[in-house]
């Protein structure tokens, strides 16, 4: 059985690979979160055994309140590994792997082709070195959002917001126009707590399979 530590190395060296990532997840899940939880119920039949000394008793509760908290972040590090499975959030996961920053990954991202990665990362990866060279931050989130037929995108830090963002130096300009390339918007907010850019981008059309069938016709 993996170690925690040794999965979660081995999910930083394949960052890139979606099927390693999600078998790791799986791994965790199945594998070692199960045994601690067998553990735990385990420790909670001894814990109730009446001829259990007060003092065994206490240490015994102690090991089980720590296995509940192992579980607990295991569970933690199966959501990160099955919210960065996309290519946009892996990609941006590898430039903090040698930083101090914590990165996070949440919601779902719509189908993409080739195209719109070729346009949105560029901008993606432009915000999030800002906040490894400038911001000081501790940690750094990008969420994403699905709603009324558009895309909805926060990249948010916790560093010391104003004072890093520079528009000349930073590039902002270049990445609203990219974005409005797009057809979508892009706003900033920065204080002393940080530093977040919102992203709308309307969603493209799917053509779907009958419609161009019956347009040929």
């Amino acid at each position: 059985m993996l170690s925690r530590n040794n999965l979660l190395r081995r999910s930083k060296r394949s960052l890139p690979d979606v099927d390693v990532r999600s078998q790791i997840a799986r791994d965790l899940h199945d594998g070692v979160i199960q045994d601690l939880v067998a553990f735990g119920y385990s420790l909670d039949s001894v814990i109730a055994h009446p001829d259990l000394t007060p003092p065994l008793r206490s240490e015994i509760r102690r090991v089980r309140v720590d296995a509940t908290e192992i579980v607990r972040k295991l569970r933690e590090d199966i959501f990160q590994l099955r919210q960065i499975s996309h290519e946009l959030f892996a990609s941006l996961a590898q430039l903090f792997e040698k930083s101090e920053i914590t990165f996070r990954a949440i919601g779902e991202v719509p189908p993409l082709d080739a195209s719109d990665i070729s346009e949105l990362l560029p901008v993606l990866r432009e915000v999030a070195l800002n906040t490894i060279h400038h911001s000081h931050a501790k940690s750094f989130t990008i969420q994403s959002e699905l709603y009324n037929d558009h895309w909805f995108i926060s990249l948010s830090d916790d560093g010391v917001g104003r004072a890093t963002i520079k528009e000349k130096h930073f590039g902002l300009t270049n990445i609203k126009e990219r974005i409005a390339s797009r057809g979508g918007s892009l706003t900033m907010e920065s204080n002393s707590d940080g530093t977040q850019f919102r992203i709308v981008i309307p969603l493209r059309d799917v053509p779907k399979k009958d419609d161009s069938d019956s347009g040929s016709r």
